[in-house]
């Protein structure tokens, strides 16, 4: 009777082990939410959520200061511009001409001479074969058209037959006070790019023909100066 409850005791003991120890098993299941109720796929994912959106911030960011620094030196590259006119007007010399009722400002690199009554001569100290024409005649309507007809005529001549090009861009035309009606054209030579330009100031009509190198490397100084001409 003893061994029996013995043995009933035993099997009893061994039986609540084997329970104890399948509870323990499923505490360990990955499956199970931690103790803040959250699984832990859940939290793994936030996390990459969170780091994620860390690097759009900072890529963002890094956007806004490359945007910055590029507004700056487009403002530098305006500012830097700017004094040009400025400096071309403070080292040129304001001349008159001895033949024309005009003055206009020169560049101290080149030279103004009459070549004839109606006609003036502005041309690079160094070299005369770079030079241009300047023509002033008193504004009326038709002398205006005659002296852009003719300045197409004359391009077309002096470059065998070429029909000239006209200026469309603005830049390449005078600009200031009181200039209008401008107009240009162009054409290139065996000796280099030559470019006619008609416009009125006040009372004046102004013709200018420029005679440049192939490479065009004195056109803007010559464009700076005819578009000081004025009426004296």
């Amino acid at each position: 009777m003893l061994k029996k409850s013995y043995l009933f005791s035993t099997l009893l003991i061994a039986m609540l082990i084997l329970a104890a120890c399948g509870n323990t098993g499923d505490n360990n299941d990955p499956d199970v939410e931690n103790e803040t109720g959250t699984a832990p796929n859940e939290e793994v994912e936030k996390h990459e959520d969170t780091e994620k959106q860390d690097e759009d911030v900072s890529d963002e960011l890094e956007n806004d200061e490359k945007a910055a620094e590029n507004d700056e030196n487009v403002e530098d590259s305006v500012e830097n511009e700017k004094p040009q006119s400025n400096d071309f007007l403070t080292i040129a010399e304001q001349v008159d001409s001895d033949a024309q009722d005009f003055s206009m400002y020169i560049l101290p690199e080149y030279t103004l001479t009459s070549e004839e009554p109606g006609r003036d001569s502005l041309y690079l100290t160094e070299d005369g074969q770079i030079f241009m024409r300047i023509e002033t005649l008193p504004a009326d309507e038709e002398t205006y058209t005659y002296l852009k007809e003719n300045t197409i005529t004359t391009l077309e001549a002096t470059s065998s037959g070429s029909t000239p090009t006209e200026l469309t861009d603005e830049n390449f035309l005078p600009q200031g006070a009181h200039i209008e009606n401008a107009v240009g054209y162009t054409v290139t030579t065996a000796e280099g790019i030559v470019t006619g330009i008609v416009f009125e100031r006040n009372d004046l009509l102004v013709r200018l023909t420029i005679f440049d190198t192939q490479e065009g490397l004195y056109f803007s100084d010559f464009l700076k100066m005819g578009e000081t001409v004025v009426k004296k």
